[in-house]
């Protein structure tokens, strides 16, 4: 892996903004791995344990919070049978 060219770019990257970087791979994930891989590509990045979780923290109520909000309103659709009418 630390041959790889994007390897390269990235580790200076995270080099100058280890929080930044974490954040914007968790929220768009630009790398053509699995969302877990995230996990192991910053592990061998030099960031931090303190700013990756953060970052990866904030990034996932972003998911929590559109979950929620599709999920309340599939529930409130079921339950209202008179919008249904």
């Amino acid at each position: 892996i630390k041959e790889q060219e994007w390897f390269h770019r990235l580790n200076r990257k995270v080099s100058k903004e280890p929080f930044k970087s974490a954040l914007l791979i968790r929220l768009a994930p630009i790398l053509p791995i699995p969302l877990d891989g995230h996990w192991y590509v910053c592990g061998v990045t030099p960031m931090t344990l303190a700013n990756f979780v953060t970052a990866y923290f904030i990034g996932t109520l972003k998911v929590a919070f559109i979950d929620a909000s599709l999920g309340s309103l599939l529930f409130s659709s079921i339950l209202d049978t008179e919008a249904v009418q």
